[in-house]
Parts: C-alpha cells; sequence; structure tokens
C-alpha cells in the first residue's frame, strides 16, 4: 500500500564540516527562542537557518525568514558544504536512548515515501492538526522546495524482514555519527544495495504507514503537491509528490511513547470532597501513601484505566480507575470507534474535564484553561505551588491504540501521543 524508495539524500560533506553534530537540531517545534539563537551561535552552517529562521523587525515579503533560507539552500549547495550523495540510497537509522535509566535502541530508516490522500488507506494520521503551523511549513517549502527534516512514521511487520534487509545491506561504518544534548547517539549507515532495497520496497507496498509525528508536515507536502501537480495521484516520478519520512516498525521494543498530562486553571474546582463524591460515580478512588509516587501508582495500576490526580487543594495525590467502560458507550454512542472511547485521554478529556468540570471541547481549544506538560515532575511543582488548580496525569498511550484508533479513520484528542527520541534534523535533507 506504501509506496517508498531510495533518494540521493542531500548531506553534509564531511570535508567542509568536520563536526557533524553542531550543524543538527532538534524538531523545529520544540525548539524555545533561546534554543534557536544557541543553535545560531553554534555553527554558521547550523540546518536552524533553513528549518527555523530568525526573524526580524525588517522582514517584508522578498526578505525574510523563508527567502533568507533559500538563499542559504544555494549558498551551501554552491559551495559545497551540502552535497548530493553519490547514489540514490535508503538510510539506516539506530538511536542510542535510554528512559529512565533503561537503555534503549530505536531503529529505522530515512526514505521517500509516495505521497497519498488520507482517504486511500495508504498513509494514516491520527491527530488533528492546525492552520498556522501549516501555513508556515508551506511557505517554507514553497522558496526552498526542500525537506529538512523527516517525517516520524510507523508500519507494523512482527517478523522483522524490513529491518533485517537493511541491516544486512549497510555500508560497514556509519556515514553520520552523532551525539545529541541528551546523550543520546544518531548513527546513520547508507544502504545502497538494490536487492535490500527491493525488498524493503516489496514487503512496505502491503502495509499502510501509520503518522506517529509530523502531521503538519505531511498535509504541508500535500499541499505543496496540490499547488506544482494539481493533483496528487497524479504523476509518478516528480521529487513533489514525495516526502522524507523515518520509518520505524511499530512492533520492535525500541519504540518509545511517552505521555503528555494534563493541568487545569482559571476554572471553578468543587471543594474537595465534592469533587471526590462527583469522581466517585464513575471512579474507583484510592488515596495515595505520602511519597507514594502517582506515576509509579499509575504503571502498577494494571489493566483497565487509571488517571492520576493532584489538587494543589491540600496537595493530595490520587489514583482514580474507571468501574465501567459502559459510560463511555453512553457519551459517545456510535459516533466514535471502540478504540477511541477506550483511550485514557478520552476518558479523561471527555468524562472527567468535561462531564465534571465543564469544561467543554471548545474551552479546551482555547488553550487557556487546560495546559499540557510533559515532564510529571514539572506538572507536580506547578500544582502544589497553585498555579494550577489541578493536574491529571496519565500512562502512555499504547502503541496499537494509536493504530486502531488511525485505522478506524479518527484522530485522537490533542496531545494524546510522545513519541521518543525526537529525530534530529540535519542528518540527511532532500531536495525536491
Amino acid at each position: 500500500m506504501a509506496e517508498i524508495s531510495a533518494f540521493q539524500g542531500l548531506i553534509y560533506n564531511p570535508d567542509k564540516v568536520s563536526d557533524q553534530g553542531a550543524v543538527v537540531a532538534p524538531p523545529y517545534d520544540i525548539i524555545p527562542p533561546a534554543g534557536q539563537e544557541a543553535l545560531y551561535n553554534q555553527n554558521p552552517y547550523n540546518v536552524i537557518r533553513l528549518e527555523l529562521g530568525k526573524e526580524f523587525p525588517t522582514d517584508s515579503e522578498n526578505d525574510n525568514r523563508y527567502t533568507r533560507a533559500a538563499g542559504f539552500l544555494k549558498e551551501w549547495m554552491d559551495s559545497q558544504v551540502l552535497v548530493r550523495d553519490s547514489q540514490p540510497a535508503i538510510y539506516l537509522t539506530h538511536i542510542r536512548y535510554n528512559v529512565k535509566g533503561v537503555e534503549r535502541l530505536l531503529r529505522g530508516f530515512i526514505c521517500l515515501v509516495r505521497l497519498e490522500e488520507f482517504g486511500t488507506g495508504k498513509v494514516l494520521p491520527h491527530e488533528n492538526t492546525l492552520s498556522g503551523p501549516k501555513t508556515d511549513r508551506l511557505n517554507l517549502m514553497r522558496t526552498t522546495a526542500a525537506n529538512f527534516s523527516q517525517i516520524f512514521s510507523l508500519y507494523s511487520e512482527p517478523e522483522g524482514q524490513v529491518m533485517a534487509a537493511l541491516e544486512a545491506g549497510r555500508e560497514g561504518s556509519p556515514m553520520i555519527e552523532v551525539t545529541d544534548s541528551a546523550g543520546y547517539l544518531h548513527q546513520v549507515w547508507r544502504v545502497s544495495d538494490t536487492a535490500a532495497v527491493g525488498k524493503v520496497r516489496e514487503i512496505l507496498l502491503e502495509k499502510p504507514i501509520y503518522i506517529a509525528d509530523g502531521h503538519h508536515r505531511y498535509e504541508t507536502a500535500l499541499n505543496y503537491c496540490r499547488e506544482r501537480g494539481g493533483s496528487v495521484a497524479g504523476g509518478s516520478g516528480e521529487g513533489f509528490r514525495h516526502v522524507m519520512m523515518f520509518l520505524a516498525n511499530m512492533d520492535d521494543d525500541g519504540l518509545t511513547v511517552l505521555p503528555t498530562h494534563r493541568v487545569v486553571k482559571e476554572v471553578t474546582i468543587p471543594p474537595m470532597p465534592k469533587l471526590i463524591e462527583q469522581l466517585s460515580a464513575y471512579f474507583t478512588i484510592r488515596k495515595l501513601d505520602k511519597g507514594e509516587e502517582i506515576i509509579d501508582a499509575l504503571a502498577e495500576a494494571g489493566s483497565g484505566h487509571h488517571i492520576g490526580m493532584l489538587p494543589a487543594e491540600g496537595g493530595q495525590p490520587y489514583l482514580l480507575s474507571l468501574k465501567d467502560v459502559a459510560v463511555m458507550d453512553e457519551i459517545f454512542g456510535d459516533t466514535a470507534s471502540t478504540a477511541f472511547r477506550r483511550l485514557d485521554v478520552t476518558i479523561l478529556q471527555s468524562l472527567i474535564l468535561d462531564r465534571i468540570l465543564g469544561i467543554t471541547p471548545e474551552m479546551l481549544k482555547e488553550h487557556r484553561y487546560v495546559h499540557f506538560i510533559k515532564n510529571p515532575d514539572d506538572a507536580d511543582r506547578a500544582t502544589r505551588s497553585g498555579e494550577y488548580s489541578l493536574a491529571f496525569f496519565l500512562n502512555p498511550t499504547k502503541i496499537e491504540e494509536v493504530r486502531d484508533v488511525a485505522a478506524a479513520g479518527e484522530k485522537m484528542p490533542q496531545k494524546s501521543t510522545y513519541f521518543y527520541p525526537k529525530l534530529l534534523t540535519g542528518l540527511v535533507l532532500n531536495k525536491l
């Protein structure tokens, strides 16, 4: 179902750039202003100048972050700071990282994927997108005709034949080896062996692809393709009909999904005895012992649906365990799939935030009453300090839940997944 291909990546020339770690960057959408400035100062050829250029008060239609990115790209290609790889390849990638002190290995590969409309069932999203980021990315693609970062996507292949073929066909030494700011090692091998590439293409022709991280960039690529070619379905070999992706096997245990927790403010919260009474209609409630960590309690809670809660009032943590999933069927009826109704984040947002606290979906979109925090310690501190009234903690969304919701043609609630580790931008680029 998915059509992938090798390509001649645009890579940093080691004769011009001796330290590849100095020219890569995290994904553009997690870089704060201070981080952008630091990357600018790190190296004059850092990919930040292409992916997330600075804005200035004097910017105009003819001189702005997008036109400057195009200028840097041309200048770096002309001076051979960036060079086309010698032959088409798939780029096997390893990321050695750790979660809570446990070392893990994420394996995947960078390739081109033929663009497909979502309705074909070949490329499946699981998140809604916002217009602002898509406009930004489209402006960049229009001026540069390039992909500077990979869309993080998944496929399912329990047999592991794809990765076995790539590992067997890789060149002896990594062409790129970079340690990021977290101390994680990123290694890239060129795989140009035609038999290995052909086998990977053949296997993935039978597989749908699930977008994990990069929905805005994928939709931007679709829009750019429509502008250039009129129809996503038309043509075949043109560069604009493809997009660069990092693909990982969702059946590989090296993949990690982290949760994003919710904190609430500017909403009238009932006194705690009243709130506990309201929650008790749907949840079994356990008051956690002093010193007992909410995250640990969630992880150890076992099967079922569990949510941690910390009120600013008294700072007493609770573990909420749903009594009966039938309440979610009552809320949604046949308007949502079983996979969607059974998500912990759906239970939190529809049952607790909406039904009990009165935070409607419309209010959620305002980003005023509910904020998202990835680090549970940060959520804990912010709530205990009184900055927020309540914090809710979640277990990670399971990979199979992402797959099932996407396969049902639905989108998950906002911030349901945080795929980890994040891919570096600048390892391999794609000039369309």
